[in-house]
């Protein structure tokens, strides 16, 4: 009797951690959820990055991505372009090909993994819209503010639309012209430029109306105009986050590369087979990360760049170099002599700008305007320009050596 009362304790026991371990592995798998569910709240309280695809697509497929990079901890973003024309081995094809062959519409998994490889950068969350999407989100934000240079007559089907010069207020119809026609006169990087464009604005706006796109009401219309992975939980974190974002300081960042023909499509190969890229999406997050504010001078760092050797087009191949970094080359020639052993940076004002420019190429020999000497070759540059840099022997297209 006593052992049938020990057998029964025993098997009251089992059950009850049983259920205890039931209970526990519930819970586990219940806070999984919610984190992969909602890790951007996470993201946005621990104060980590946040890398969002955008897509915006048509019927023909897709129209052009960026990729946003943002920082919490301090509301600075960036926006990198993503040119569809980008040539890569596609692996399930098994040959050469623009990547946005692997864009589908619905499911953008695949061109989001491609993105993230040549990137260097994991993208874990994505916001896909068709245009229709977009003229219901700007139309819901009441327009968005583009800065145009030059009118633009839009030659539509059944209509012409005219966009004047300046800055200027587009609806939701405007909007989709703006960032779908093309136009023949205007460069590959313009195109992909009104792009970057559209993405500001709207980026913007939203930092301007976050609290009213959080209302009930609203959040589900806008919310509904998407197909994303975030969920509507982290979807509002992500809206109230973007309230903190310095909209007016938003970088942008092309792409550069050289075009060339492949089985009769025109495909863009990045220089230095996308490392330039990959390094600057690095650079860029530890620049969004840093908690000094923006000054003027360090988003608008205007250079010059002359060669002091017999390379021929050296300064123009810098000067791509440095156009992939997002940096304005004003200007490029030749230095006053050509067999300078050693590469340069001149400060024409702020130093700390020409010791960074002076570090993407790897260049310990930073000086001055005034401690300059004139053995160098260096002439007396508009005062437009912050820095000069005059390349030596030294420099191998890449680096200092």
């Amino acid at each position: 009797m006593a052992g049938s009362n020990r057998k029964q304790g025993f098997d009251k026991g089992i059950i009850v951690l049983g259920l205890i371990v039931l209970i526990l592995v519930a819970s586990s798998i219940i806070l999984y959820t919610q984190l992969r569910s909602d890790k951007i709240t996470y993201d946005i309280k621990d104060e980590r990055s946040i890398t969002i695809l955008f897509m915006v697509h048509n019927q023909d497929g897709l129209v052009f991505s960026e990729l946003f990079l943002y920082q919490p901890m301090t509301g600075k973003g960036a926006l990198f372009d993503v040119p569809g024309s980008w040539g890569d081995v596609i692996d399930s094809l098994e040959r050469m090909d623009r990547i946005d062959v692997l864009y589908r519409a619905g499911n953008p998994s695949s061109f989001r993994e491609k993105v993230s490889v040549l990137f260097g950068i994991e993208i874990p969350y994505f916001i896909d819209l068709n245009v229709s999407g977009v003229e219901d989100v700007v139309d819901l934000l009441e327009g968005l503010e583009v800065f145009i240079a030059n009118p633009v007559e839009i030659k539509e089907e059944d209509q012409i639309i005219l966009v004047p010069s300046g800055s200027v207020v587009l609806d939701g119809k405007k909007t989709v012209s703006f960032v779908s026609f093309v136009d023949a006169n205007e460069s590959d990087l313009e195109y992909r430029g009104r792009h970057q464009k559209f993405l500001q604005a709207l980026l913007k706006r939203l930092s301007e109306k976050s609290e009213f796109i959080r209302h009930a009401d609203v959040f589900t219309i806008f919310y509904g105009a998407l197909n994303t992975n975030i969920g509507r939980r982290a979807f509002d974190s992500l809206i109230k986050e973007m309230g903190s974002l310095n909209a007016d300081y938003i970088v942008s960042k092309p792409v550069h590369g050289d075009k060339v023909t492949v089985d009769d499509q025109v495909l863009l190969f990045p220089h230095f087979e996308g490392n330039l890229v990959r390094e600057s999406v690095r650079q860029t997050l530890e620049s969004l990360a840093n908690t000094e504010v923006f000054s003027e001078d360090e988003l608008t760092v205007v250079i010059e760049i002359l060669n002091g050797t017999e390379k021929t087009g050296l300064a123009s191949r810098t000067a791509q170099l440095f156009a992939n970094f997002g940096y304005e080359v004003a200007r490029i020639g030749n230095a006053g002599r050509a067999d300078l052993e050693t590469t340069v940076v001149i400060a024409r004002s702020d130093l700390s700008a020409a010791q960074r420019l002076a570090a993407l190429i790897k260049c310990s020999n930073v000086e001055q305007e005034q401690t300059v000497s004139s053995e160098m070759g260096a002439e007396i540059s508009p005062e437009a320009i912050d820095v000069t840099i005059i390349l030596g022997l030294d420099f191998d297209g890449r680096y200092c050596k």
